[in-house]
């Protein structure tokens, strides 16, 4: 149940509740057409207001057209921004034409609304823009997230595992992608464009969710995680979904945990970022790093890593492990 709570709370603090209430205007808007009698004024302004928006569905139907054709298609992901992948596009068409359609039709039932209306509806609109969320923004909870790591890498101190990585992604008939913490994933985007990450910065900068259609996976939240406690805990293996500053690394079992299907980090998950498409693991190396999880990696897989030294306050430097051998 409080899970249930919990990805309710994350729908609508993410703004995805918008969707639905716009198809719930569209729906009101269907039963006054539908269910009030012919003879009723109000029936016979919503018919004259809708039979003035036809072109709005011709619009809709050139909108759909366009994105069958590839050199519309490449024209629109440029306008998007081609972070946005194919499927995205058609999004455009039933949310544009849909608000455009319903906004036109109210605007005429809007023209001699009072002061007193208008005010009404102003409070009312913004205590329901209120009621839907954060906009996206999301805040550690320090008590689910102790001691995270506040002081990264900086972008001058981590140009050696960055020019490593390029010189990887240069060397790779495919996609390098890869999977790393927060801060070397956001070094290399702004480094080099040869190098792929498996998620972008909205993935930890909650204020830019507003702005991204995108909704990740729990295997992808998983493997960001992963990569967040790796960094701030040094934890390659762990029990519970959340790392913590307790964990004892003396004695684990690290066996139990690669045939254990419900474990975090590990060999299971760099089969599932495997599957993900991605090339390379960057682990953080410091004092806090389960260093004997590496060797147990590399041992069972026979995947041989390089470590990269850099010359840090808080890190020793980076352990990048190639998977796609794997």
């Amino acid at each position: 149940m409080a899970d249930a709570f919990s990805s309710i709370q994350n729908y609508i603090s993410n703004n995805h509740i918008l969707a639905p209430l716009l198809l719930c205007l569209v729906f009101s808007l269907l039963l006054i057409i539908i269910k009030i009698p012919v003879s009723s004024e109000t029936a016979r302004e919503v018919r004259t207001a809708l039979n003035k928006q036809r072109g709005l569905l011709f619009y809709s139907i050139i909108s759909a057209i366009l994105l069958l054709i590839p050199v519309s298609v490449f024209i629109l992901r440029k306008f998007q921004t081609v972070f946005f992948g194919y499927d995205y596009l058609w999004s455009l068409v039933p949310i544009i034409s849909v608000t455009a359609f319903v906004l036109t039709c109210m605007s005429d039932f809007l023209k001699n609304i009072t002061k007193k209306k208008a005010a009404f509806v102003c409070i009312a609109t913004a205590a329901i823009l209120f009621i839907c969320g954060s906009m996206g923004y999301f805040q550690y909870n320090e008590q689910d997230y102790p001691d995270l790591k506040v002081s990264d890498t900086s972008f001058e101190e981590s140009m050696p595992v960055l020019e490593k990585l390029e010189s990887m992604a240069k060397g790779s008939a495919e996609d390098f992608i890869i999977l790393a913490p927060p801060s070397v994933t956001e070094y290399s985007r702004l480094y080099s464009g040869d190098i792929k990450t498996l998620f972008g910065r909205d993935m930890w900068n909650g204020s830019l969710a507003p702005y991204n259609y995108t909704v990740y996976n729990e295997e992808i939240k998983d493997l960001y995680y992963w990569m967040l406690y790796e960094d701030s805990y040094g934890a390659i293996y762990y029990t519970t979904p959340r790392a913590v500053t307790t964990f004892n690394y003396d004695g684990l079992d690290y066996d139990a945990f690669d045939k254990d299907p419900e474990s975090f980090g590990g060999i299971n998950f760099i089969k599932r970022a495997k599957e993900l498409g991605v090339s390379c693991i960057v682990f953080t190396i410091n004092e806090k790093t389960d260093r004997a999880a590496i060797t147990h990696i590399e041992e069972v897989t026979g995947l041989v890593g390089e470590f990269i030294k850099v010359e840090a306050t808080y890190d020793e430097g980076y352990y990048i492990l190639p998977i796609r051998a794997f």
